[in-house]
């Protein structure tokens, strides 16, 4: 009896324990969030290896063809906050959305080539200028809002500002 009654307290309470906690956070274009997670995995990844004066850029050249085919890839989906306009500012925006995402492509082109000269600088200087510059317009254009969960305290802690 006494087994039966504790069985049933958990069973009652087990239901309760997750239920203070926050709802997983769900992109509302996965696709399209997997391909900038990619990106922002691989652009650390080159960034960490161009300010270490020791570490071989080949591998940052890796990560840049990473980058290039993620860019690639994102350029064709449509953002959630794209998708939700009406005719003919949809077209429009998405055809903005494509342009960011060329100059983008055009400015790891830039990056590359830095690398493939061995110019530590000039690769930093492309990732800390027009990468990041084009990052932050991009995200601020055409993001949806309830896609920037977490994305505030990662441009505090570079001292980017808030996005």
């Amino acid at each position: 009896m006494r087994k039966s009654l504790v069985i049933a307290a958990v069973l009652l309470v087990l239901p309760l324990v997750g239920a203070g906690a926050p709802p997983e956070h769900k992109p509302e274009n996965p696709r399209l969030h997997r391909q900038m997670e990619k990106m922002k995995d691989a652009l650390k990844a080159t960034a960490g290896i161009v300010k270490d004066p020791d570490a071989p850029l080949d591998g940052a050249l890796k990560y840049v063809s990473q980058l290039e085919a993620a860019v690639v890839e994102a350029k064709s989906i449509h953002p959630a906050r794209v998708s939700k306009l009406q005719e003919p500012e949809r077209d429009t925006e998405f055809r903005e959305y494509q342009r960011t995402q060329a100059k983008v492509l055009g400015e790891l082109v830039n990056l590359e080539l830095a690398l493939l000269d061995g110019d530590r600088e000039a690769a930093w200087k492309v990732i800390s200028g027009p990468l990041h510059d084009l990052r932050e317009q991009g995200h601020d254009r055409f993001k949806a809002p309830e896609d920037e969960h977490g994305e505030q305290g990662e441009h505090e802690e570079h001292g980017h500002g808030g996005g």
